[in-house]
């Protein structure tokens, strides 16, 4: 393991390298379980289906799992290292420097994020259908590669369709201000809560600001939980056009029945606004948009005899960042969880 590039509230994550014969190696990101957590039979076994369920899903637009092991008492993944920031990041520093999202990468973020819901949805065994329910869809957990590719990260609080764990009572799954209605209130959930986190994702990107804002936990329960929608996305950014304000209106209604009921239905509607609007892009223009945001001369594309490992550690000592591999289930008063209004973004 080469650092330490994460930290959250489970596990953290290492840069590390997987070396072979003839100068091969290829970077990997290696998250483990806190150490102090390590005998706590609650995280660890959040942590395993972790591994179980994202191990079974592949598809372009997930993290894809490589390997599960233990190191002494210590639980760890080998995970696919992605060169580049989360979306998460990425709207911090848009935020900073005064800039916005383009519409345009703003769609094709969500298409692809649609495409990798879509994929652990519908996913299934030799058994038949297992769905499976990310439950934690959020700006922290996409990736975005400076290559333009873009990733859902972290399942470890996932739930496969008819597993008969159960969620312990006192506990909150998944972060507070991108949660469905049903999943605040603790009801059965399915694949129509992360289509309803994807809403609230999009949301922000188009207009700067969460859909359910309050200045305490209780207030952004109530504005995810009360009937009444959040206002319309040409409120904030008078410029998205009526196509793009009526698919979110959808994609946030309170009653699941209400919504996209499918992440192919979704898909299909964002499609249709891209056509519509003549507003396609592709990975290549998100790279860009990624590299000059985070700045070029942090990336050394122009000493081609580096590695890419060493690409990689020239970029992360360019500049220190702060990064939270957030996640997991926190308790009403733990520190940590009444940090969940803080992703309103004070302006």
């Amino acid at each position: 393991m080469l650092r330490k590039i994460a930290t959250g509230g489970m596990a953290e994550v290492f840069l590390a390298v997987h070396e072979g014969p003839e100068g091969f190696e290829k970077p990997v990101a290696i998250k483990q379980i806190l150490p102090h957590l390590a005998s706590d039979e609650h995280f660890v076994r959040m942590f395993l289906d972790e591994a179980r369920i994202a191990a079974r899903l592949s598809h372009p637009n997930i993290v894809q799992i490589f390997d599960l092991g233990v190191e002494g008492q210590i639980h760890y993944l080998a995970m696919e290292y992605l060169f580049g920031e989360s979306l998460a990041r990425l709207e911090e520093q848009l935020v900073r420097s005064g800039r916005t999202l383009p519409l345009e990468a703003s769609l094709f973020i969500a298409t692809n994020l649609c495409l990798a819901l879509h994929h652990a949805h519908t996913f299934s065994l030799g058994a038949g259908p297992q769905p499976i329910v990310h439950r934690d869809v959020s700006p922290s957990n996409v990736l975005l590669s400076f290559d333009g590719a873009v990733k859902l990260a972290d399942f470890g609080v996932a739930k496969v369709k008819g597993s008969q764990k159960t969620t312990t009572i006192g506990l909150i799954k998944g972060k507070v201000g991108y949660m469905a209605p049903e999943q605040i209130l603790g009801e059965p959930i399915d694949s129509r809560a992360d289509l309803f986190a994807l809403g609230i994702v999009l949301y922000e990107l188009v207009t700067g600001r969460v859909p359910f804002a309050g200045k305490s936990m209780r207030a952004v329960f109530d504005a995810v939980t009360n009937p009444e929608p959040p206002a319309p996305a040409s409120s904030i950014n008078p410029a998205l056009p009526a196509q793009i304000d009526a698919l979110l209106a959808r994609a946030l209604r309170k009653r699941p029945d209400d919504r996209f009921q499918t992440a192919a239905d979704f898909l299909e509607a964002l499609e249709d606004a891209q056509r519509s609007l003549s507003l396609v892009t592709n990975s290549l223009s998100l790279g860009r948009l990624v590299e000059r945001t985070f700045g070029p001369a942090r990336l050394p594309h122009s000493e081609k005899s580096q590695s890419t490992v060493s690409r990689i550690l020239a970029y992360l000592d360019a500049e220190p960042l702060t990064r939270a591999a957030e996640g997991g289930a926190a308790k009403p008063g733990d520190a940590g969880f009444d940090e969940a209004p803080t992703l309103v973004r004070k302006r």
